[in-house]
């Protein structure tokens, strides 16, 4: 059977996540994470893409990347392959690093975009590794808090805060440690709450109206993503409906 086809980012980004064939880990020292640092660093002048956040936890991933010359393929490919073969090499392993394709989540609301930069620097936090973002050393939340620009593309978020770059670090850090609700990629997608969300508002449009079982559809498909910010793909996914059929509901 062949792998379904990637969903496109109409703005080119993307939320990508990798994650260690059968969760195992990555990274073991501090040599593999500072080299994966590094591969990102020469993919940016490769293949010149844009970095808007990582982290690197264990034994996964993260990452918000734009497309620019090169597609969002050939640039995790070089990163990830490149990355993969300095560990076989170090520690004379053999076979996989990562566990078959990264995922990848198309990035079009700014809203979104605001919330997994967010999610993917509170990744530690989440885990249980650390109780404060700050005190994670390998993300890119020190390089926004640092103003340091050389891998990550820190503009595009700080000027949205403001454009005295002072007072859009202070705003950054109050920003990064709020919580919210958003559904983001990961293995595991809380099917349980979106199961949950999605009879509520199945009870909630039965309550206000009689509608045609085609138009409860396109309301539930509304309100997932307008009301609770979850994104296309994960609406797509969850309620078995073609991604080109969410497109369609969304512009009704």
């Amino acid at each position: 059977m062949s792998r379904a086809a990637r969903v496109k980012s109409r703005t080119g980004i993307y939320h990508v996540m990798a994650r260690g064939n059968n969760k195992d880990r990555i990274f073991f020292d501090v040599e593999d994470y500072s080299t994966y640092v590094n591969m990102i660093k020469h993919v940016l002048k490769k293949n010149d893409p844009s970095i808007y956040a990582y982290c690197l936890m264990t034994n996964h991933i993260h990452m918000i990347i734009k497309e620019n010359q090169s597609e969002l393929s050939e640039i995790v490919k070089n990163i990830n392959s490149s990355f993969a073969q300095f560990m076989n090499n170090k520690y004379k392993r053999v076979g996989h690093l990562f566990q078959g394709r990264y995922r990848s989540e198309p990035i079009e609301k700014e809203s979104y975009f605001f919330a997994a930069i967010r999610y993917v620097h509170n990744n530690p936090v989440a885990a249980g590794i650390t109780d404060n973002v700050s005190k994670y050393p390998w993300s890119s939340y020190h390089a926004y808090v640092n103003n340091d620009n050389r891998i990550v593309d820190i503009d595009t978020l700080l000027d949205y805060f403001s454009k005295d770059r002072e007072t859009a670090i202070n705003q950054f850090k109050d920003f990064s440690n709020k919580t919210d609700n958003t559904i983001l990629i990961d293995e595991e997608l809380e099917r349980e709450y979106l199961e949950r969300i999605i009879s509520n508002i199945k009870e909630e449009i039965e309550r206000e109206e009689k509608v045609s079982s085609e138009n409860a559809q396109v309301i539930l498909v509304k309100r997932l993503i307008n009301n609770y910010n979850i994104s296309q793909q994960v609406v797509s996914e969850i309620l078995k409906v073609s991604p080109y059929k969410i497109r369609k509901i969304i512009n009704i």
